[in-house]
This record gives C-alpha cells, structure tokens and sequence, in this order.
C-alpha cells in the first residue's frame, strides 16, 4: 500500500463483476487502497455486514434478487450509518428523490463515476457526523436519564435511616439510567495497603454477578496494578475508558471480569477518599463522553452526601453510647467498692465500644512488684493468665514503663517462644495496650485483642484511652476505698474495745453488777432486732447498752458502794447518774446517737421515772427496750442484798408491768423471745 493512498474497506452490491471492477477502478484511480467484498443477494449482504467491518456500501440500482434501495434498508438494519452510495444506469429523477429521502448518501449514475472518489469521502464524513451527532444525543439522554436517576436516589437515600438499605436500589437506577450491565459499589480502607471491598452491586440481565465472590473483598489494589487508579481517585480524578486503554495487568483484570468498557467515579468524604461507584459495559464497547462523566460524578457526589450524612449520625450514635458506657463506669466506680465488679464493668464497655474480640486487665501486686492477670473478657489461655510481666517485660510491661500506649498490628510476628505473647490468643493477632495511670502511678495495664486487620482510628484511640483512665480511676478508687475500709474497721474495733473496757471498768466499780453490762447488751441487741430496729439503730442501742450506767461515774464511792440502803438525799444523787451520763457524752459526737440508753433508761411507760419523767412514747424507743432487759437482768441474777428470782416469775413481773413500767409492744416481743440457752449465746460482736 502505498503511504500516499487512503485504505477503504468497500462493500461492494453487484451482479455484474465487469460493473464492480470499473468501480474499483475508479476509486483506485481516485486515491484509494481498496479492499473489497462483492456479493448480490440480500443474505450474502447480511452476512458480510455480520462479519466484518466496512467503510462503505456501493450498490447497484437494480439486481436479479432484490434492488439498491432495498440493499439500503437491510445494510442500515444491520448498522446504524453505515456510509451507502447507489449506482444505476438511466433512470428518472423522481426516483433519485424517493432514494436521497430514504437517506441514501449519494446517487451515481455509470455514465458518470468520475465523481464517485469525491462522493466516497463526502458519504464517509457524513456518516461520521452522523455518529458523533448520534453518540452526542445518546449522552445526553443518558445524562439526562442519570440525572433524573440521581435526583430519585438522594430521596431515597435523605428519607432512609441507613443508605445501606437503598443502595442496591439506587445502584439499580444509575445502572439503567446509564446503559450498562453493572452498577455497584466499593469502600476502600488503607492499612499499609490500599484494599477494596465491594459492598453493594446490581447487574442487568445475563451479566455475571460478583456478588459474595472472595475476590472482591478486600482487593489488594497496589498489589494488583491499580496503582495509578490509586493515585487518581485519591485526588477525586474519574476512571474511564474502554479496557484497551489501560496497562495489560489491569486489562487482564477487566477482560476476566467481562468488562469491555469501565467508568469509575471517587466518593469523597471529608476529602478523603471512602470508595468508589463503578459502572462496566460488559459487551459492545462504549466511549464515555464528557457529559456523562459529570452526571456520574453527580451521582458519586450524591452518594458521598448520604455517606457523610450517615456517618455523622453514626459518630453523634457512637458519641452518645460513649457518654452512656462512661456514665456506667461512673455508676459503678461511684456505686460499689468491689473492684473486680468495677473492672467487669469496664471491661464490658472496653469490649462493647471499642468493639475488640477479647481484653484484660493487669493489676500491680505491691509484693512481688509484678503485674498479674485480675480481670478479662474473652478466652485465654491458663498458663497466659498465671503469667505475670516485670515493668518493660513484654508489649505490656513496655506500655508500663514507658508510660504510652503500644500497638502490636500482628503478635505472631513478633512473639518468641515462651514468651507471654505466646500464649495470647492465636487467632487475635491485633493487640493494642494501654498503661492505667492514676494520681502519677501506674496501676496496671489494659490489654485489648482484635482479628487480623483490625484498624485503630484515632478516635477509637482517644476513646480507648478515655476508658483507660476511667479503669485507673476505678481501680485507685477500689484500692483507696478498701484501704479506708480497712481503716475504719480498724478505728471501729478500737472504738468498740474501748466501750466495753469501760462497761468494764464499770462492772467492776459496783462488785453488785459484774458481768451485767455484758449480758444486757447481748440481750439489747437481741429484742432490739425483735422490734424490727435497722442494722445502724442496732450499733447504737448495743453501745447506749453498754454505757448505760456511765453516768455512775459522778456518783461518789460511799453513795455507789454502801452496803445497806440509801437515804432519801442518798436517793438523790443516785437518780442524777443519767444527767451525768448526758453531760459526758454529748460533747462526743460519735457516742451521741447510743445516748438514749443512759440518759433514758430510767423512764416508765406512765411518766413515773426519772430523771425527766418521760411518758409514753415520749422515752426513746433504745430505752423503752434496755429497760425491760435491764429488769429482767437485776430480776434474774444474784446480788448481796438478794437472791436471784426464777425466769418463770420474772416473766411474770415483766408481764405486770406492761402498761406501767415498760411499752406494752416491747413487753410482747421480749416474751416472744427464746431464752432457754442463755444470753450467753448471743455474740456482743454481732452488733457492730
């Protein structure tokens, strides 16, 4: 061929083989390196447009089987503007008409092809204007169509609670819009490499679905030669074009994915890449005009707005679900002084939000200075439980000695034979742990396990070390609490041993009362628990038991200690012992509330006691009580001046004096009682 020569693929409609050799002469004549095919009936014109590719139809005006304007509408059938020039011999003008009406490129007479090299390149320039012109509407309806179609998917996608409910729907609607046989969806996520994972897809009918295929998750695309695509869609550039026009690597791809022609629009979120909407002509091949990319990127646009719309939702969810899981830790710190039921309920948040596979915690033994396993959610193994980590032992002791979190992205890499990463898990590889720091020391650490590729985010870091710290405080609140508990318990037992060494020491002062103040106090307890008296009413009564005759500390020795009987002024300093019980112990203001005994003790239902002559239920309910077991006490036990009388007839004086001496309720509730073994039985210890 001749480099000055134009190459034409010429079809040629004629029974006459001298006729087509003239026009092929002519053409050659005229500039052009034909290549040729002749044929004369309809299927054999059928056929040759079926197989091949032609720059043109010559045909002949009239032909044993059919004619030229006939030949016109089968080659026009077959393919849309493909280039047709009739050739006839005499024929009248009406006819040329009919035949330029029907849109016939050009008409030739035989007498005068001269002009057929000239009509050749006219009728070819046409036909391409015609496409173009074609192809222009067919993206513009298409862009239309994708518009209409994105406008129907941002209402879908604004009156939806998740976009992830409408998104196969909506892909159904871009996919028709824009005349391809696959819509679908991809996130992309990097973690060192940049992988993709088809979320959602539509297909038209007979286009294979990628749809559950394990190829499409998690898509190495640097691994796979989409490194430019990379590139491209991370600065919010389109992907488009027919599969010829990229490299062979990814061709390869698209051709095994039976894509013939591919536009790939980025979604941005924030300016961040989130993924991509796809759209693959997966049989005749297509170029992607200008118009169409733009109602594409429209619709890529629209979908960011609903993914950003979502995951704002789904931050302000996770934000208020971060408030609730503090405000539980709050609960629970506030609420219990059990740390192991503390770190349970941070570690059910710690799992709960930040949506790890296992987590523990290491709590610091002041012994051994080591860091032992207290607390856990999830399965681990024993032997990793019993381990315990040295400051800078370990991933964990390094989070402790260096004070910072550490971040392991897989433990099988760098776990050595038996070390304690040994033993983790083997199927949580991610590891990620944070040091529990309260008022300056470390109080242990927090672990947490995840599944291969877990990704960290920094806001899942921010909230991890949130929880962190609410554990530390959690932890040093326990420790602080039970330290004080301990302490208090202590103080307790002191204050309690120093009570009855004065019940004591009051015993024995008066040789007539040892062992009395033991015994009523026991008892006190005993009835006061009958009356339905609360556990702290009770601490208070036992003590107002054991001091009751406190007061008897003002009393001098000759009045206390005289053998026979007092004198009527005798009498009366004897009845001043509440007052002066009073006056010792309201300046104490732990004693204050058990001062009902001493002060009131002696009192009677009818107003007839001393030292204010309370009636009723004017006298304390601790008194009313003491004094009943007070009486049965003196009733029941020996003293110089007298025997002791028998319980029987000591419950018969009690009985008489209900109504006068004692409250009729605490005389019934006293005789309930079982005394059969002895007050002996009851521990004064129970009280407290």
């Amino acid at each position: 061929m001749s480099v000055d020569r134009v190459p034409l693929r010429a079809l040629l409609v004629e029974d006459n083989p001298d006729d087509a050799a003239l026009v092929l002469h002519v053409l050659r004549r005229g500039g052009f390196d034909v290549e040729h095919l002749r044929v004369e009936t309809a299927d054999e014109l059928r056929d040759a447009i079926a197989k091949d590719s032609w720059d043109i139809v010559i045909a002949d005006y009239t032909l044993p089987a059919f004619t030229g304007p006939q030949a016109f509408v089968i080659a026009r059938k077959e393919r849309r503007n493909l280039p047709f020039i009739l050739v006839s011999g005499a024929v009248g003008e009406e006819t040329v008409v009919e035949a330029m009406r029907q849109g016939i490129d050009d008409y030739l007479m035989k007498e005068n092809l001269k002009r057929l090299p000239g009509a050749v390149e006219r009728a070819i320039q046409a036909s391409h204007e015609r496409r173009q012109r074609s192809q222009a509407e067919q993206a513009v309806r298409r862009r239309d169509a994708i518009l209409l179609a994105v406008g129907l998917a941002a209402k879908r996608l604004l009156a939806a609670e998740d976009w992830r409910d409408e998104i196969v729907e909506v892909l159904a609607q871009l996919g028709r819009s824009a005349d391809v046989g696959r819509a679908y969806l991809y996130s992309i996520r990097s973690n060192g490499r940049t992988l993709a994972t088809q979320q959602a897809e539509w297909v038209s009918p007979g286009v294979r679905p990628r749809t559950g295929s394990e190829e499409f998750k998690a898509f190495d695309m640097e691994g796979m030669g989409f490194s430019t695509w990379v590139d491209d869609l991370a600065q919010g550039r389109p992907i488009h074009g027919s599969v010829r026009d990229f490299s062979p690597q990814v061709c390869s791809f698209l051709e095994s994915w039976d894509v013939t022609s591919i536009a790939v629009m980025p979604i941005m979120v924030e300016d961040e890449l989130w993924g991509t909407i796809g759209f693959d002509l997966c049989e005749a091949d297509r170029e992607w005009s200008m118009v169409e990319i733009e109602a594409l990127g429209i619709a890529a646009d629209t979908m960011g707005a609903a993914i950003k719309r979502e995951e704002a939702k789904a931050h302000l969810r996770r934000q208020f679900e971060h408030l609730n899981a503090l405000r539980r830790i709050d609960r629970a710190i506030a609420n219990s002084l059990d740390l192991q039921l503390s770190l349970d309920v941070v570690l059910d948040q710690v799992t709960g939000q930040l949506g790890v596979e296992a987590a523990s915690v290491l709590l610091l033994n002041p012994q051994t200075e080591r860091f032992e396993f207290t607390g856990s959610r999830g399965t681990f193994d024993a032997r990793f439980r019993a381990a315990h980590v040295r400051p800078g032992e370990g991933h964990a002791g390094r989070a402790v000695l260096e004070r910072r979190p550490v971040e392991v992205a897989d433990l099988r890499a760098e776990a050595s034979e038996g070390s304690r990463e040994s033993l983790m898990p083997r199927a949580l590889v991610s590891y990620y742990a944070l040091p529990l720091v309260a008022k300056n020391e470390v109080k242990g650490v927090l672990e947490t396990f995840s599944g291969p590729g877990a990704v960290h985010t920094e806001e899942w870091r921010d909230f991890a070390a949130t929880l962190a710290g609410q554990a530390a405080i959690a932890i040093d609140n326990a420790q602080m609490m039970a330290d004080l508990t301990k302490s208090n318990a202590d103080l307790r037992r002191a204050y309690e041993t120093t009570l009855e060494g004065w019940s004591r020491a009051l015993d024995l002062r008066d040789n007539d009362t040892q062992g009395h103040t033991a015994r009523v106090a026991a008892l006190t307890v005993v009835l006061g628990r009958e009356m339905g008296m609360s556990p702290e009413e009770i601490v208070h009564l036992r003590r107002g038991a054991l001091l009751h005759d406190i007061g008897k500390m003002g009393i001098p020795d000759a009045i206390l200690l005289k053998p026979g009987p007092l004198s009527s002024d005798e009498w009366e300093v004897m009845r001043r012992h509440p007052v002066y019980a009073h006056e010792l112990l309201s300046p104490i203001a732990y004693l204050r509330p058990a001062m009902d005994v001493p002060q009131s003790h002696h009192e009677r239902w009818d107003g007839s006691g001393y030292p204010l002559g309370l009636k009723g239920a004017e006298i304390p309910l601790a008194a009313r009580v003491f004094a009943v077991v007070d009486v049965w006490d003196a009733l029941t036990s020996d003293r110089p001046y007298r025997s002791r009388v028998r319980e029987d007839r000591a419950r018969e004086i009690i009985r008489e004096g209900s109504g006068k001496d004692f409250d009729p309720r605490v005389v019934e509730a006293f005789l309930r009682l079982d005394l059969s073994r002895g007050v002996e039985s009851v521990r004064l210890a129970d009280a407290i």
